[in-house]
């Protein structure tokens, strides 16, 4: 007898759902639906690609690398391993961290975004300018509302 599928959502599943979004270009729609699958892993406790910097003299120290924009900070994410090896960064001379890319927990992140004011939202696949998607933190927080937890090891930014 042939296997059933398994509906239940994946992080392989979850990151495959957001990248086909990002064959499309951005709309409100798009952005919306691609929210809603954010909203969905976060609720699954799925994992989510991010690049990080390691501090090189704390290894139980991790940060999530983010840009800055006028708004404020967008945290660096990816829909698949591919693109988060793209995206490396080039640190500046004397930078005491190295780099790297990580899946982290889609609840750590979120939670950490949500409390930190400095950071506006999340930016997918900044490797490529025709895939790159940004998701505003207010359209997070009316999808999500209500009280989320600090993260452990929650620390505000400078």
């Amino acid at each position: 007898m042939p296997r059933k599928k398994s509906n239940k959502l994946t992080n392989f599943k979850l990151w495959k759902a957001l990248d086909d979004i990002t064959k499309e270009k951005q709309t409100t729609e798009t952005t919306i639906k691609f929210a809603e699958l954010l909203k969905k892993g976060y609720e699954d406790n799925l994992g989510i690609m991010t690049r990080c910097l390691y501090d090189l003299y704390d290894s139980s120290t991790v940060y999530q690398a983010y840009i800055n924009i006028p708004e404020g900070r967008l945290m660096l994410c990816y829909t698949s391993k591919a693109h988060a090896e793209k995206d490396w960064r080039i640190t500046p001379p004397g930078e005491l961290r190295r780099q790297g890319c990580e899946i982290q927990s889609l609840q750590h992140v979120l939670n950490n975004m949500f409390h930190k004011q400095v950071i506006f939202g999340l930016c997918f696949n900044s490797d490529d300018p025709e895939r790159t998607y940004i998701i505003p933190k207010p359209i997070l927080e009316m999808l999500m509302p209500g009280p989320k937890p600090k993260p452990a090891g929650f620390k505000d930014p400078d």
